[in-house]
């Protein structure tokens, strides 16, 4: 927790900026001008000419940018938080914004040795210059946020549905085979570290490096959905579980044989019972009926 707890201020890992109008805590991997660049206009690097735009929707703006890390030029991803309502700004002195959550839960991974991309930077816009807040407060319009780049890549998501499709069926499961021991690793890593992620789904799941090699590395992110308790409660596993096996209930070639050798090689091998995965597999079962209903009644498309 001690580690953990760096990230929020100066220290020979991470500096806490303030500026006009602009608060933010930068990584010391970071070169220092383009963190200052990043304070006077955290938008600067969507209008760059090298600038990609991953992902623009009501609450995110996403884009593949360069900056420089330790001297180097690095692919970085960028984003931006969108106020999702009126009142972000007035909440954000309450809670901790969407931006530092991730930001303070990538730290809380890193530091207990769970894969995910390195955080860089993340900034807040102050909606007034007359308030002065803790940084993790932020009073502000938009929230900003950037992590080094995995390259290559794919989330687990577009791999299982875009990748695996085309493949014959014998090829198809090899592939999935080779990819459930290591899933089953990390999710069991996270939860062994009292860590849980309310949207444990396969587009927040990456894949580094060579997808189609015999032991995919993985890494989670998307961050503002985990939490950090000790012990972690049963439920909370239950529901990680279960938000994954959603995402991954239409994956072709996917059988439920698939889905118990996942749940095997997730429990702890020697400290459960023989028979301990049957009752785990129908508390799954059925919060995996309560989510999709859930969202039938919202109107919502299950991702």
């Amino acid at each position: 927790r001690r580690l953990g707890r760096r990230c929020r201020k100066t220290n020979k890992y991470f500096k806490v900026l303030s500026g006009t109008g602009c608060r933010g805590v930068f990584s010391r991997d970071l070169s220092r001008d383009d963190a200052m660049a990043l304070m006077a206009d955290p938008d600067a690097p969507f209008r760059g000419p090298g600038a990609r735009v991953i992902k623009d929707s009501r609450t995110t703006l996403v884009a593949e940018v360069s900056l420089g890390v330790n001297g180097v030029p690095t692919p970085v991803i960028y984003k931006r938080f969108n106020r999702k309502k009126l009142l972000d700004p007035i909440l954000n002195l309450f809670r901790p914004s969407r931006a530092w959550r991730a930001w303070r839960n990538g730290q809380h991974l890193a530091c207990r040795s769970v894969a995910t991309p390195q955080n860089l930077i993340v900034l807040g816009r102050e909606s007034s210059r007359r308030l002065r807040v803790l940084p993790h407060q932020f009073w502000a319009h938009d929230t900003y946020l950037a992590t080094i780049k995995a390259d290559p890549a794919i989330t687990l998501g577009d791999y299982a549905m875009k990748g695996m499709p085309s493949l014959a069926a014998p090829a198809r499961r090899d592939r999935i085979r080779a990819v459930l021991p290591g899933l089953a690793r990390l999710i069991r890593t996270l939860h062994e570290r009292s860590l849980s992620h309310r949207d444990l789904k396969a587009a927040n799941i990456l894949i580094e490096g060579d997808a189609d090699g015999p032991s995919p590395s993985l890494s989670l992110i998307d961050l503002v959905g985990v939490s950090l308790e000790h012990p972690l409660p049963r439920r909370k596993r239950v529901q990680n579980l279960a938000r994954l096996q959603v995402s991954l209930a239409s994956v072709p070639g996917r059988t439920r044989t698939d889905s118990l050798r996942f749940l095997r090689a997730y429990l702890p091998l020697g400290h459960t019972g023989r028979d301990e995965w049957k009752g785990l597999w129908r508390e799954i079962d059925v919060s995996c009926h309560s989510k999709v209903a859930q969202n039938q009644r919202r109107g919502r498309r299950l991702s």
